[in-house]
């Protein structure tokens, strides 16, 4: 029972200091673990480089692979940008690349009418589904007395 009593009294001499240190691991520890998943993301991301492979950088500058180095300063990339007429190659670093470029070539204008086709093909389906509800609805007659 004098166990009881002395933890008892324990936490209640020092449940501020607790409290504070909850609080202080539960700050820390989800931004660790949030790093902790960037790192692999990224780790994952520059292993599956290689040459060929169309990226986007963090500067908004698309290009495809052309080398891959190890240097002291880490690993280089040259990628080559540009239209195939007039090409531009630059080496950045491999922590520059931002993500590979999976984006698909549209068609201009079709795209919009497409687009636009779509929308009002929904717009006469909505008018069309709330003409048939109403239609469904009873109507109330009143009877006289």
């Amino acid at each position: 029972m004098n166990n009881l009593l002395s933890v008892g009294s324990f936490f209640s001499q020092y449940w501020m200091l607790i409290v504070l240190i909850v609080a202080v691991i539960a700050m820390f520890v989800p931004p660790f673990i949030r790093q902790k998943k960037e790192m692999t993301a990224r780790n994952e991301l520059n292993e599956s480089l290689k040459k060929g492979v169309k990226i986007i950088t963090t500067a908004g500058v698309y290009g495809t692979i052309e080398s891959i180095e190890d240097t002291t300063d880490g690993k280089v990339v040259t990628i080559v940008t540009g239209t195939s007429k007039n090409p531009t190659t630059m080496t950045i670093h491999i922590n520059a690349i931002m993500g590979i470029d999976n984006k698909k070539p549209s068609n201009g204008k079709n795209d919009v009418e497409e687009k636009s086709t779509k929308k009002t093909e929904e717009v006469e389906e909505e008018v069309v589904s709330e003409e048939v509800q109403e239609e469904k609805k009873p109507t109330k007659k009143k009877t006289s007395k």
